[in-house]
């Protein structure tokens, strides 16, 4: 396949789906954040079933509980499947197709959106509101959605703003 602009945005389209089901799996997954002292079925159960497994057995230390593997999840760019990976590709992406990037919506959405990824990595005292975190994070990638829809395709019906 070419490597052009038709497979910059089939990379996009993967990339949105991609980390948009990986939060949808965290927040359903994943109890909430004060129960996360024990090793957790859920959490093993969803690192085996994005594939996510020996990635985190390797990178992280910790057994895998709620909070390591939500973190590994959302924050670890070295793992493809990841949150914080899949908006570096789009951004990427979107980048290489659009002379005017520095201005382009979407990609100004998700640079603040890389940059907030980031800041949240960081944070040591532990997320206060994981479940927060993580819509965020999901109606942010709904809005780059509609932004791509709106700048790249026209005024093309965009799907709804609301999160699950």
């Amino acid at each position: 396949m070419l490597r052009d602009d038709a497979y910059a945005f089939l990379q996009a389209g993967a990339r949105i789906e991609a980390a948009d089901m990986t939060l949808r799996m965290l927040r359903v997954a994943l109890p909430a954040a004060e129960s996360v002292t024990r090793e957790d079925a859920e959490a093993l159960a969803l690192l085996q079933a994005v594939g996510g497994l020996q990635a985190y057995r390797r990178q992280v230390p910790l057994p895998p509980n709620a909070r390591p593997v939500m973190r590994f999840l959302l924050y670890a760019r070295e793992y493809p499947g990841s949150v914080a990976a899949s908006v570096d590709t789009l951004l990427g992406a979107l980048t290489s197709v659009d002379e005017r990037a520095r201005t382009a919506a979407p990609v100004l959405r998700l640079r603040r959106l890389t940059a907030d990824l980031e800041f949240r990595s960081r944070e040591t005292d532990g997320e206060r509101d994981v479940g927060a975190t993580l819509a965020t994070v999901q109606l942010e990638l709904a809005r780059v959605d509609a932004d791509i829809a709106d700048r790249y395709f026209g005024k093309s019906v965009a799907p709804p703003l609301h999160v699950a």
